[in-house]
């Protein structure tokens, strides 16, 4: 339950939960939770980030994709004016800006262009996936215990 309490917001919170699933160099993966609704499955938003040079990232950061537990299935879909829209957006910035800060730190350079993947990897998608909702429980169904209780003494 330590791990509903810090993922979830509280009973009569107003406010949007949100965190990364996946970044890399180019794009983020971030999962954004519906302010009406906190306590549904959050929705995944795929940004990829566009162009080189000295841009800042929320200019050349577009949304790509969105779902809610795999691809091509969406629970909650959200427009760009929405709040919920705008929070993950920022989250995927911030999480790419550490991203490359870290990366330039360690090897001094950035990654070559022609190295960088142009889509996101299916298999890696179904991996975070599986480990989200496993980690969060949500849309499982938990086993029935249809023993007999044993006697008190």
């Amino acid at each position: 339950m330590a791990s509903e309490t810090l993922f979830l917001p509280e009973k009569d919170a107003r406010r949007v939960v949100c965190g990364v699933t996946i970044v890399e160099w180019n794009f983020a993966v971030v999962y954004v939770h519906q302010k009406e609704k906190p306590y549904d499955p959050p929705t995944h938003l795929y940004f990829t980030f566009y162009g080189s040079g000295d841009y800042y990232l929320d200019e050349i950061a577009q949304l790509t994709d969105q779902w809610t537990f795999r691809r091509g299935q969406c629970l909650h879909t959200f427009a760009d004016k929405s709040h919920e829209f705008f929070r993950a957006k920022k989250m995927a910035c911030q999480a790419v800006a550490t991203y490359r800060r870290n990366y330039l730190n360690k090897h001094g350079q950035p990654p070559n262009p022609l190295c960088l993947s142009g889509t996101l990897d299916e298999n890696l998608v179904r991996q975070k996936m599986r480990v989200f909702y496993n980690e969060r429980n949500y849309g499982q169904q938990l086993d029935l215990d249809l023993a007999e209780p044993s006697p008190k003494p």
